[in-house]
């Protein structure tokens, strides 16, 4: 059997039915991939191989004058082939780096290799692609697939006003990195013996999903010459989230990328696509003519109330007029796929914890019990008088011993309902 992966650590050469170095225990590549690693290409020295999709592979390179760690895209040889100049390539990097929002990847700089193959630059991001998310935990909660949608839909908003459609919307094209949340915790801690009363301590709690979207590289403007949706006859992108319109190679628009983000979403609730098969043309039959089984139908541990389960359905029309006929439309539909029942749901949940009083952005009020009956519009305008203090200020004395008053249960469920409706209304903003 030929040797045909190589270890991008010690470069030991393997047979192509092993995965991983047996003496460091490194996923293998393919040598035309393997070579670049201590390469020098422009200003950037690359360092290592930090992960392979079917389209393109991400090396973590240093700038030599900057000596900053970034990332750097370098086409498969068999995609740069079927994209043919690397001015498509090029294209990506001004696509993305002409919209300019917080959910969408930072690119700085782009090139080619001596062997003509493009590469491109953009920000060195830490944590990992959707796909690798849904492997790993299966169907999300409604709450977090909720919240990470959002955030696609608002920096695909952003790509459709600079008039661009991406046609590419794929779980590896959604990067979940993490950002320290906003909220703060207030925790009352034992008598330190000095007869001083309980003392507060105020830290911040934990980190949330931060969605960064990647891979322009077959977007297209909405109006204008057209873009590579095939070459040589083969649909570029995965078909298992392409719109009925893109395989019948009919103009696309904002209608599109609706499709795909719905499969996306339909596929984080129920853990499954709408349409697979064993190949292309069974997937494409699907999209065309296919009847979606609707999430709420799926066997899965993940409640899917009426709202969300419409929402889906509506975002897979075959038919683009009968889809949200834009993000921001689909973005308010989003905001009640919480049904009285996953409110409560979550209020169960959050009503586990116990001992520790949160407080969002270092502040405290009362709040209407009465409140949790309310629907998430007027839940949240309630919740709203919690945010009197912004980012790292300290709480006042005063608040401290409000704080120290309440009830541990109320303010925990309150607070962080709160943090739920306010993020809610501004996901690229947590």
């Amino acid at each position: 059997m030929p040797t045909n992966l190589y270890c991008p650590r010690c470069r030991a050469a393997y047979p192509a039915n092993v995965s991983y170095c047996l003496e460091d225990g490194a996923k293998l590549f393919e040598r035309e991939l393997v070579i670049w690693i201590d390469q020098h290409l422009g200003p950037y020295h690359v360092r290592e191989l930090i992960g392979a999709g079917e389209s393109s592979v991400i090396y973590r390179a240093e700038h030599y004058s900057l000596d900053r760690p970034v990332a750097l895209k370098m086409l498969r040889p068999e995609r740069a082939a079927e994209l043919g100049s690397a001015d498509e390539v090029f294209a990506e990097a001004r696509n993305i780096a002409s919209v300019g929002h917080d959910n969408i990847v930072d690119v700085t700089d782009f090139g080619t290799t001596s062997s003509g193959l493009p590469y491109f630059v953009m920000e060195l991001l830490e944590g990992h692609t959707l796909d690798v998310l849904v492997e790993r935990e299966g169907p999300l909660r409604l709450l977090r697939a909720v919240t990470i949608v959002r955030q696609v839909a608002s920096a695909l908003a952003a790509v459709h006003r600079a008039g661009i459609v991406h046609r590419d919307l794929v779980p590896d094209n959604v990067f979940i990195t993490e950002r320290e949340s906003r909220r703060r915790v207030v925790q009352r801690l034992d008598d330190d013996g000095t007869g001083s009363g309980d003392r507060v301590v105020i830290r911040p709690e934990g980190t949330i999903d931060f969605v960064k979207l990647l891979d322009f590289g077959i977007a297209k403007p909405i109006l204008g010459a057209p873009g590579p949706a095939t070459r040589a006859g083969v649909l570029l992108g995965d078909v298992r989230y392409i719109a009925p319109e893109r395989a019948r190679g009919l103009p696309v628009d904002a209608r599109t990328d609706v499709y795909a983000l719905g499969v996306l979403f339909y596929q984080l609730i129920t853990g499954v696509v709408p349409f697979d098969g064993e190949t292309h043309d069974q997937v494409i039959a699907g999209h065309l003519y296919g009847r979606v089984v609707p999430p709420a139908v799926r066997r899965t541990p993940v409640k899917i109330d009426r709202v969300t389960n419409l929402t889906v359905l509506k975002c897979l029309q075959k038919d683009p007029e009968a889809r949200f006929q834009s993000m921001d439309e689909l973005e308010a539909g989003l905001r009640d796929c919480f049904s009285d029942e996953i409110l409560l749901s979550e209020v169960e949940r959050l009503g586990q914890r116990a001992g520790i009083i949160e407080a969002v952005d270092g502040g405290l009020e009362d709040v209407p019990t009465t409140a949790f009956n309310a629907r998430p519009e007027r839940l949240s305008a309630e919740l709203a008088n919690l945010f009197i203090k912004h980012d790292d200020e300290k709480l006042t004395p005063a608040e401290l011993e409000a704080a120290s008053q309440v009830s541990t249960r109320e303010v925990s469920l309150t607070i962080e309902l709160a943090e739920l409706f306010r993020g809610m209304g501004s996901l690229s903003d947590p």
